[in-house]
Order: structure tokens, then C-alpha cells, then sequence
């Protein structure tokens, strides 16, 4: 006669297939897990990149003046500046393109007439690197852009971006 429960052996080879299961479902949840944070590492540099981007083409092709810092580590720009569609004589911002030297961060610092400094806005929260260069009205910036997750290298590229400053003006070294 059979009493009611299970066996030993039943009991161990249930949880024998139940470790099985549950290992299978941990991996496809792990694999989900980093496939997510790889794509959200991406997505920041992409983003880092096309702000930089922007905000480059619009300071430098409103500049004045371009003058390449610190043996192409930086750049400073002479931005005009306007008040209602006209420029006021002798007066311009100033646009401080740099690497922050204490983290991987692309900044931009502006002076503008009567506002003062502005804080530091970081453009570029993955950048190892840039390099300014210029050649008469064209300035060129190269950017090395790193997409991390939790300390993980997901991928490295180089984006070198070229704008042309459409501001005649004369200008110092």
C-alpha cells in the first residue's frame, strides 16, 4: 500500500528539472539585461555626438575669430554679438571648446557680454579625445568617442566633424 507524498528520489528529481528551468530563465533575463544596457551605452554616444555636432556648425560658422588652444586641444571662439538681428560694435561672447582635464567630458564654456561665465555644459560625456585644427575659415574637430556600460567598453569610434566660419572678419593668432 502506498502512502500519500513523494518519494526521495521524486523530490530530487523535481528540483533537478526545476534548477534546469530556472537556470535557463536567469541566462535569457541576463542576455536581455546587457543586451539593453549595450543599446542604452550606444544610444549616449550617439546623442553626445549629434549635440556636439550641432552646438559645433553653430559656433563655429558664427564666429568671428577662431583661435586653436593648447596645441589643438582646445578651441576658442568670437562670437558677434546681436540684439535684434543687428551686431553691436565690439562686442562678442567667447566659446571655449575643451576636454575637462579631470574626466572624459567634451565642455563648453561661454562668456557672453553682460551675462558672464556660464557654467561648464558638458556636450560629450564619452569622449576620450579631441583634436582642433584649423585652416583659414574652416575649423575641424576630431572627437574619440567611447559608449560604456557599468565600466564595459561597448564600442570606440573617431567622428571627425568640419564646419566653415561664414563671418568675415580680421583676427589675430
Amino acid at each position: 500500500m502506498r502512502r500519500a507524498g513523494f518519494t526521495l528520489i521524486e523530490m530530487m528529481i523535481y528540483l533537478g528539472v526545476l534548477g534546469v528551468v530556472l537556470a535557463a530563465v536567469a541566462s535569457v533575463e541576463l542576455v536581455a539585461r546587457r543586451s539593453a544596457a549595450s543599446e542604452s551605452g550606444a544610444l549616449i554616444a550617439l546623442q553626445d555626438e549629434r549635440r556636439a555636432a550641432e552646438l559645433f556648425m553653430r559656433d563655429v560658422e558664427g564666429a568671428a575669430a577662431a583661435k586653436i588652444l593648447d596645441g589643438g586641444r582646445g578651441l576658442e571662439l568670437k562670437i558677434p554679438a546681436e540684439r535684434e538681428g543687428r551686431r553691436l560694435s565690439g562686442r562678442t561672447a567667447t566659446i571655449v571648446w575643451k576636454l575637462d582635464p579631470k574626466r572624459p567630458h567634451l565642455v563648453r564654456e561661454t562668456d557672453a557680454p553682460g551675462k558672464g561665465t556660464d557654467s561648464s555644459a558638458i556636450l560629450c560625456q564619452s569622449c576620450d579625445g579631441a583634436r582642433f585644427t584649423r585652416d583659414g575659415a574652416s575649423v575641424t574637430v576630431e572627437i574619440d568617442l567611447t559608449a560604456l556600460q557599468g565600466g564595459t567598453v561597448l564600442s570606440r569610434r573617431t567622428v571627425t566633424l568640419r564646419a566653415v566660419r561664414r563671418v568675415d572678419a580680421e583676427e589675430k593668432e
